[in-house]
This record gives C-alpha cells, sequence and structure tokens, in this order.
C-alpha cells in the first residue's frame, strides 16, 4: 500500500471515531471506515485488506473507547465476508459495491452486537436490528456508491484492477 492511502485511511479512522457519530440520517450514522474497506476488499481482495482492517478497528476503540479489538473483530468478519467476491462471478458493475457494503454492515453490525453481549451488555435484538442494523444496511449501501467509483478509480490508478481482469481470463 501507498504511504498517501494509509495516512488516508488513519485520517478516515479519526473522523469515524471523533466527527461522525455527530452526523446522523435516519437516526444511524455512516460508517465510511466500514464502506471504503468492504469496497477495497471488493477490489483488492478480504486477506489483503484484512491487516488494515485489523489496524483500523483497533484505532476505532481506542478513540471511541469502546472494548478492544471489538471493532478489530467485526471489521475483520465483514472484510473476509466480501472479500472472497474478487475475481468471481459477482463481480460485475456498480452494484456489487452496494451489495457488499450491505452485506459488510450486517456482519459487522452482527459481530459487535454478539461481542457487545458476550460482554454482559443487554442488547435488545428486535429493536437494535430494526433501529440500527436495518437502517445502518441501507445507509452503507448508499454510501457505497460514490465510495465504490473512488475506489475502483484508485485501484486504476494503482493498477490493482490488471490482476482482477487476469483473475476472470483465468
Amino acid at each position: 500500500m501507498k504511504p498517501l492511502l494509509l495516512l488516508g485511511l488513519a485520517v478516515l479512522v479519526v473522523l469515524q471515531g471523533t466527527w461522525l457519530p455527530h452526523v446522523r440520517v435516519a437516526g444511524v450514522m455512516p460508517d465510511a471506515v466500514l464502506v471504503v474497506l468492504s469496497s477495497w476488499a471488493l477490489l483488492a481482495g478480504g486477506v489483503a485488506v484484512a491487516p488494515l482492517a485489523a489496524a483500523a478497528g483497533v484505532l476505532l476503540d481506542l478513540i471511541a473507547g469502546a472494548p478492544l479489538g471489538l471493532s478489530a473483530a467485526a471489521l475483520l468478519t465483514a472484510i473476509l465476508c466480501v472479500g472472497w467476491w474478487r475475481g468471481t462471478v459477482f463481480f460485475t458493475g456498480i452494484g456489487v459495491f452496494v451489495v457488499g457494503a450491505v452485506v459488510a454492515t450486517l456482519a459487522y453490525d452482527a459481530t459487535l452486537l454478539v461481542g457487545l453481549q458476550s460482554l454482559h451488555d443487554p442488547i435488545n435484538w428486535r429493536t437494535a436490528l430494526r433501529q440500527v442494523v436495518g437502517p445502518s444496511a441501507l445507509f452503507n449501501g448508499l454510501l457505497a456508491l460514490p465510495v465504490g467509483y473512488a475506489c475502483s478509480a484508485l485501484a486504476r490508478r494503482l493498477g490493482t484492477l490488471d490482476s482482477v481482469a487476469h483473475l476472470r481470463a483465468g
């Protein structure tokens, strides 16, 4: 990864932990780090993005004061759920970024909720699914449209998409 990409991700993590919790649409905040990492996992593969997801998750936990490692586990789960789509039949058009963001959000939120419940935080599952997980998945799916385009353009500029074309041909 280029140092500028790592710096951009670090800035995004800081924004996610400090400023974005105050930006709410329909009661949910954008999961910018999750959407960017899931889009990048679709382009570069989940295994390639896993170290970034782990580091971003630990930084998010440190900034937000969450249980250390919980966000990293949730991001890794989400990234690995969508990262295997790289180079498969699912890799067609911008719609894959939307579906990837929705699937990643469901995996991310489920991992967070199970993790919090395992730490003896009471979870009202019906309310969490209806008021947080569902709207968050829809919002992140919409956010994936511009993020998917931006990540694709960046991947083309860095030459990452050449390997995806090679996977399809082979």
